[in-house]
Parts: structure tokens; C-alpha cells; sequence
């Protein structure tokens, strides 16, 4: 255990090293050029009615660039990396609580993308978000399981008939598209191989 600790502490010193590094590229670039963002923000693109593409760009309010991309690191690289660690082992407490964090951060991953211009506006969005992914994969706190445990594990019992019916009309449309669509592809192929022959 302590050796993996001590993995995992190496790889976060290199991964904060390596964004110190460009977060100091960035200021220099932002020192030349005064009127720069933070670049810590998002595109959105979206299509008008009248068919043109528009693209607006947004900055998270005092958020780092740095910030961002800590959160990601912390968000998969820690998690992913103590759920191999996890599968590894003998006893299935571990397994359960990284299957909760990753059950309650999909719905995080979920919520956030459709939310995007709302979370724009939240000062220090990605730093707020760091002790929140903390506050979920602590061992001390567990608030994934807090999470899961108080709504999530409800809400999916309550529902559990309906999504599995639903997921299973889903899959046998997929299914029967996938049929229709590769017969007709083989046929396009068939018919282009006989009609290439004749020439």
C-alpha cells in the first residue's frame, strides 16, 4: 500500500510539474499580450436556425488554466489508477466504494456538460470542483457514498423496472438497426463488386 502511495505521489509531482510549466508559458503569453484570458474556458457551438455556425467562447470567472487541468488528473488519472488497485484486491470494499465514485462522478460529468454556460459564471468553478472530487474519493469522507446512498440508490430503485425496460427496447432498436444498416452495406458492396466485374 505504502509503495503505491508513494507511485501515485511521484506521478502527481510530475503531472503538477508539467502544468506549473505550461501555466508559466501561459502568463508569459498573457504578459505579452495583456487583453488574453485566463484560458481556463469553453466553446460552445451551436447552429442557427438559418443553417450559420456560431462559436462563442466563455471563461470560468478567476479560474486557472492549472486548475482545469489538476481537476482532470485528480478526476481520472487517481481514480482509475486505485480501481485497478481495487480489482487487484481480495476483499470487495474497495471495489464498491471506487463503482460508487464512478457512478456519482458520471452523473458530475453529465450534469457539468449540460450546464456549461451556468458553470461559466461560478466564481472559481474548477477550484470549488477539486474539493468537491476530494470531498467524494476521501477515504475520511466518502461523500460518494454519502451521495449514493441518500439519492442516487433510491431514485434507481424506484425507477429500476422502468430503465431496464426502456434499455432493452434501446437495444433491441439498436440491434435491428445495426442488421438493416450492415445488409445494406453488404448489398451496396455486393452490387458494386458485380457491377465492377462487367467493366
Amino acid at each position: 500500500m505504502r509503495n503505491s502511495l508513494q507511485i501515485v505521489t511521484l506521478f502527481c509531482f510530475i503531472i503538477f510539474s508539467i502544468l506549473s510549466f505550461i501555466e508559466t508559458k501561459e502568463s508569459e503569453q498573457e504578459k505579452s499580450n495583456p487583453v488574453a484570458s485566463s484560458g481556463a474556458g469553453v466553446k460552445i457551438v451551436y447552429v442557427e436556425k438559418s443553417g450559420k455556425v456560431v462559436v462563442e467562447d466563455y471563461d470560468y470567472l478567476f479560474s486557472f488554466y492549472i486548475s482545469q487541468l489538476a481537476c482532470h488528473v485528480l478526476s481520472f488519472i487517481y481514480p482509475a489508477y486505485a480501481s485497478f488497485k481495487a480489482i487487484k484486491s481480495k476483499g470487495g470494499n474497495d471495489d464498491k466504494q471506487w463503482l460508487t465514485y464512478w457512478i456519482i462522478y458520471a452523473i458530475v460529468h453529465v450534469v457539468e456538460y449540460y450546464m456549461l454556460i451556468i458553470v461559466t459564471v461560478i466564481p472559481l468553478y474548477w477550484e470549488i470542483k477539486i474539493l468537491f472530487i476530494l470531498w467524494l474519493m476521501a477515504p475520511q469522507t466518502r461523500g460518494a457514498t454519502i451521495i449514493y446512498v441518500k439519492y442516487v440508490q433510491p431514485f434507481l430503485k424506484k425507477h429500476e423496472s422502468a430503465i431496464d425496460k426502456e434499455l432493452s427496447q434501446v437495444k433491441q432498436r439498436v440491434a435491428d438497426t445495426t442488421k438493416r444498416v450492415s445488409s445494406r452495406i453488404v448489398s451496396a458492396a455486393i452490387g458494386q463488386l458485380g457491377g465492377g466485374s462487367n467493366n
